[in-house]
């Protein structure tokens, strides 16, 4: 009997505990969300003209909830 060992692995880090802070991955996470945000149309989506206004949104949003998407979600963001 042969037993295949190999695997493939695809690892996400999202709550940043993988890489230093120093690589700049969180930022540029951030940044990424922040475009998202700029950049969807819809619902509360339309109060968020820039990635500055996105930013100012969302850092209340993960204060409270510690998450973006569940965030969002619980603050009445559709997407």
């Amino acid at each position: 009997t042969t037993i295949n060992t190999a695997s493939n692995v695809l690892l996400f880090d999202l709550d940043g505990t993988l890489y230093d802070l120093s690589c700049g991955y969180e930022n540029e996470i951030h940044s990424n969300i922040f475009k998202f945000m700029a950049e969807s149309t819809g619902g509360k989506f339309d109060e968020i003209a820039t990635v500055e206004d996105a930013e100012l949104a969302w850092q209340p949003i993960f204060e409270k909830y510690n998450l973006t998407k569940r965030g969002l979600l619980g603050e009445g963001y559709v997407f």
